[in-house]
């Protein structure tokens, strides 16, 4: 996670760097009261099917996502 609470995946498999982007979500953003993460996925529109967007992560790196899934779950948790 970076100072700004936003960690950045670039799918290493890919020519065009579709990136998964995490981040702590303020409780009061989602139902009002639920704390939860942001899961956002960055595609080139021209290579992938928008509809089915995909960032793969290679086994190797699935433990840095994870972490940095709950990084992000940790300061969503925290009191602002």
């Amino acid at each position: 996670m970076t100072e700004t609470g936003m960690y950045s995946y670039t799918d290493p498999t890919d020519a065009f760097g579709n990136t998964l982007t995490v981040m702590p979500v303020e409780a009061s953003t989602y139902y009002g009261n639920v704390p939860v993460v942001s899961l956002g996925v960055n595609i080139h529109p021209d290579y992938t099917d928008p509809d089915t967007p995909i960032v793969y992560v290679p086994l190797d790196d699935v433990e840095q996502v994870i972490t940095a899934l709950r990084a992000a779950a940790a300061q969503a948790a925290t009191p602002r």
